[in-house]
């Protein structure tokens, strides 16, 4: 039987290849991670455990991946593969969330 991708658009090929090769985002368990960071967080402030290094570190993470996801997706694009940009700026924010919520874990026990 005959394939029918050489027949589609290109770029509506390079879609099809991309989303066999990878599996989508895991967004139920980025929501999770997120979640339990905010959560930490908002803890640590309430009860006054939160310092000065932690508020400050917190502000400068969210700055360092907000602009490694610009630098991903327009990389990306310039590139010509515009279809990985939305899914190389998500693997961005769930490692940065995933480290977040490794490293916040230590708080959570205390």
């Amino acid at each position: 039987m005959p394939s029918i991708l050489p027949m589609l658009p290109k770029t509506l090929q390079k879609l099809l290849r991309f989303r066999a090769r990878k599996p989508g985002p895991n967004l139920e368990r980025f929501g999770r991670d997120v979640r339990e960071v905010m959560s930490t967080r908002m803890w640590l402030a309430i009860t006054g455990n939160l310092n000065a290094v932690e508020a400050s570190r917190m502000v400068l993470e969210k700055q360092v991946a907000a602009v490694r996801a610009q630098l991903a997706c327009a990389s990306s694009l310039l590139s010509g593969n515009p279809v990985s940009a939305s899914r190389e700026c998500f693997d961005i924010y769930q490692r940065a969330v995933h480290s977040n919520r490794k490293r916040l874990r230590k708080h959570r026990r205390t």
